[in-house]
């Protein structure tokens, strides 16, 4: 995939993002919050496949990762170990997002927190807007070459 491909997936995948966030936020508005759990887990990989997508960033076989636990080992090896781009705290923020999701959608149907999902949709536009700005920065200068 050329540059300018990736980078319009890139972008796609930023504003996938932001939907499933508006769709998480209604559907916790609405008491339904398992369901607002599991949209909101999809708002993190959206922006975590916007963030690998940019940098070109690829499973073996040269596809895109689709796999959650690669895209989130690839995420943690990329940009928290290697270029230390983002904070620590991001790493639990995506694993309690996807125990959330994995609890709702396959657990033994215990009601997910009211609370705990509020806390995690209320750092979900910090988490966004960090890794978008990376997304854009990245893209903007790739436009410079």
């Amino acid at each position: 995939m050329n540059v300018n491909s990736r980078n319009t997936l890139a972008q796609n995948w930023l504003e996938k993002a932001k939907k499933r966030y508006a769709a998480a936020e209604m559907l916790y508005n609405s008491d339904m919050i398992g369901d607002a759990a599991t949209k909101l887990y999809y708002a993190v990989y959206s922006t975590l496949r916007a963030l690998l997508t940019v940098d070109d960033i690829a499973a073996k076989d040269g596809k895109s990762i689709v796999k959650h636990s690669t895209l989130i080992s690839q995420f943690n090896k990329n940009y928290i170990h290697e270029k230390k781009v983002f904070p620590v705290a991001y790493t639990a923020y995506i694993k309690k997002t996807e125990e959330l999701r994995i609890d709702e959608d396959y657990g033994d149907m215990v009601p997910i927190q009211k609370e705990i999902v509020q806390s995690y949709l209320e750092k979900f536009p910090e988490f966004y807007t960090s890794l978008s700005n990376y997304v854009i920065a990245q893209i903007n200068e790739q436009k410079k070459v």
